[in-house]
This record gives C-alpha cells, structure tokens and sequence, in this order.
C-alpha cells in the first residue's frame, strides 16, 4: 500500500512538471502575452499607441437643481529618451516597477525612443548619457543611474 501512495505522489509531480514546461513553452512564444502589453526587447522603438480622438472638454448636463460632468480621461504621458552622449541602459514599465515591460535595452548613442502610456517609470544606468523629453518639455536626470516614475 505504501508503494501505490509513493506512486501517486510521482505521477503528480510528473503532471505539474509536464504542466509547468508546456506553460514555460507558450509563454517563451509569446502565445499568452497580450500584443498590447509590451514591446519585445529587440524592437527598436516602443509600441505606438493609437490617436485618440481630440475631447472639446467635459460635457455637461444641467438640470434645474444639479450638473454633471462626464469623467475625464486619464492623461497620456509622452516621453521620448535620446542617447545624445552615448551607451544608456533603459527599463521602462507600465504603471508600476512590476507592471508590463514597454522597453527594457541598451540604447546606443545616437538612439531615441518614444514612450507612451498613462504613468511611466523608468529606471536608467547611465543616465548621463541621455536627453529626456516628457511631454514636450526637457527634464534633468540624476547623471548616474536613475529611477524616475511620470505620469
């Protein structure tokens, strides 16, 4: 009777091992990652996110005792990040240090890439190196490595 319990237990292992290899395999071909959520490390610039149509404001219904304002959207945050004075090492997450990868590579000097997303956090090894750009206007990084979070 002991043997057939000590059985059980193998097959059960041999199943999760089955199991956790077969998920291993659809995760490594990129089958249960969403096409939204990342970019792969070997493309040269981030994922493009789609024109949202310009909003004239918030729209507003009045009644005789009350308004009420539609919700606004979460801002988008741009930032573009230039290897202007050499080698930058670039992790970039969606929301938070544990959210979706956007980038995560060395940019080479003379590389720019573009970020978009509603909050951004960076983390940057030599960061001297690099110009950053966030929505449009020029911001100063610490000149060794960094983590800064926008948006």
């Amino acid at each position: 009777m002991r043997r057939r319990g000590a059985d059980v237990a193998f097959a059960v292992l041999v199943a999760a091992a089955v199991g956790m290899g077969v998920l291993a395999i659809l995760v490594w071909k990129g089958v249960l990652i969403d096409e939204h959520s990342s970019v792969p490390a070997t493309h040269p610039t981030a994922r493009r996110q789609p024109k949202l149509p310009p909003q004239a404001g918030p729209r507003t219904t009045q009644t005789a005792t009350s308004s009420v304002s539609a919700p606004a959207r979460p801002q988008q945050v741009r930032v573009v990040i230039a290897a202007t004075r050499g080698r930058c090492w670039v992790s970039a997450h969606r929301g938070s240090t544990t959210g979706p990868v956007l980038l995560e590579r060395t940019l080479d000097q003379g590389e720019r890439v573009t970020l978009t997303s509603r909050k951004i956090v960076l983390e940057l090894g030599a960061s001297g190196n690099v110009d950053l750009t966030v929505n449009g206007k020029s911001r100063v990084v610490p000149s060794s490595t960094a983590s800064v979070t926008f948006g």
